[in-house]
């Protein structure tokens, strides 16, 4: 694995390609070329992506609870605060309208 990494150190176009793209990807393309070494820097990086969401959560928790005290569905607020999909909130409003009783 270390003479691996050497290869992929010493490589200038692997370099460049490194620095142009996101890690992930970057190591994806390279699980067949060299195996060992794509699935530990893989499983690190999912280990770090897991933690940072976790860490988004918690922090989004400690804001909602704090600022917005009074808010009973903390899950709803904590999707909202978490995702990185916009909530479509016109559409919600419509939703509400059209249906009082929700």
């Amino acid at each position: 694995m270390k003479e691996h990494l050497l290869d992929l150190t010493a490589d200038d176009m692997l370099k460049m390609e490194f620095y142009s793209q996101s890690v992930d990807v970057f190591w994806m393309k390279r699980k067949h070329e060299y195996p060992k070494v794509a699935r530990e820097a893989l499983k690190l990086l999912v280990s770090f992506a897991t933690t940072y969401l976790c860490e988004l959560t918690f922090s989004a928790m400690v804001d909602i609870k704090t600022k917005k005290r009074n808010r009973l569905q903390l899950e709803n607020d904590l999707i909202i605060n978490v995702s990185k999909i916009a909530p479509q909130f016109d559409k919600l409003l419509k939703n509400k309208q059209a249906h009082p009783s929700h």
